[in-house]
């Protein structure tokens, strides 16, 4: 199916409003469950992006309206930004994770096509300048493995933990506690911080504890 035709049928699907905010540096999604709205930020003029990049934030979307854990993050009242903060990486990589399956069931070309071209970036580095790019770069190896049958065996070392944790959830089951899961493994790799579903105000969100080292 042509993407154009498809970010049409996905964004119809939604049963949420969806609008779009311009002026913004990247082009993102959040998900509002008490509004039921889903708001996009689009780049400031001049800053192109590609319709699969687009799609792929229709996908957080539509896992949203599944569970809205399953795309944003809503934290429990009174969990501090420092507790927070060590959790993004995990979290957007599990969550990128259950959204990319989504665009390769919709546009395997087009997202063979993108899933190829980063992962060859994140080969091309001698190694993860930080944490953000030590799980997207596992993140696009690990699709890239279980996609477009790379040999794990070429995975950069300083990958493999995050490809192999992934890989071990293939295929992604868009779920609360499998990503609840998915997550605490992969934070685990890099952090104490650990996450669990809890209910406040009759609404799922996630709290924070922290493993004890042994």
């Amino acid at each position: 199916m042509d993407i154009k035709k498809k970010i049409h049928e996905v964004r119809s699907a939604l049963t949420w409003s969806v609008s779009q905010i311009p002026g913004a540096s990247d082009l993102e999604i959040t998900s509002n469950p008490w509004l039921r709205a889903h708001t996009i930020t689009l780049p400031t003029s001049g800053v192109d992006w590609r319709d699969i990049e687009y799609l792929h934030e229709l996908a957080h979307a539509t896992l949203a309206e599944r569970h809205h854990l399953l795309s944003t993050a809503y934290f429990a009242g009174g969990i501090s930004q420092e507790d927070i903060s060590p959790l993004i990486n995990p979290i957007r990589c599990a969550s990128d994770w259950f959204a990319d399956d989504l665009l390769m069931q919709w546009c395997p070309e087009a997202e063979t096509q993108e899933i190829r071209e980063h992962a060859d970036y994140a080969k091309m580095l001698p190694e993860p300048p930080d944490a953000e790019m030590m799980y997207m770069g596992g993140l696009m190896l690990a699709q890239a493995v279980a996609y477009l049958d790379d040999n794990k065996q070429s995975v950069p070392k300083h990958y493999r933990k995050v490809v192999t944790t992934l890989l071990d959830d293939f295929p992604p089951v868009p779920a609360v506690r499998a990503k609840e899961r998915l997550i605490n493994r992969l934070a685990s790799l890099t952090v104490p911080q650990r996450v669990s579903v809890v209910v406040e105000d009759g609404m799922d969100v996630w709290s924070i504890r922290k493993e004890k080292k042994t």
